[in-house]
């Protein structure tokens, strides 16, 4: 029986990267948005300098994911059992030190 399960973690994995998500969204339906206007021929600099900044940033919060990942502290998951030793053991282990 587990009783807490990371939850810290992910829900601060959650909070900062729901936003990014969100972004993330918005800049590939951006960029699917320049690919179609240059598939009906709407070829300009001003589209290509438009597209290659959108796939930067795409790229950009793609490394910040990814980055968001790597650094998230994982808490190990505590069973009932692992406080039952942890208090059986609190009063040898507070006696040990007075």
């Amino acid at each position: 029986m587990k009783l807490f399960k990371s939850k810290l973690s992910e829900e601060k994995e959650d909070m900062m990267a729901d936003p990014l998500r969100e972004h993330l969204k918005k800049i590939n339906k951006e960029i699917e948005n320049y690919v179609n206007a240059i598939k009906f021929g709407i070829i300009t600099e001003t589209l290509k300098n438009q597209l290659i900044s959108a796939e930067k940033k795409r790229e950009e919060i793609e490394n910040n994911l990814r980055n968001l990942n790597n650094n998230i502290v994982q808490f190990p998951d505590i069973t009932y059992q692992m406080i039952r030793d942890y208090l059986k053991n609190l009063h040898s282990t507070l006696s040990y030190h007075l």
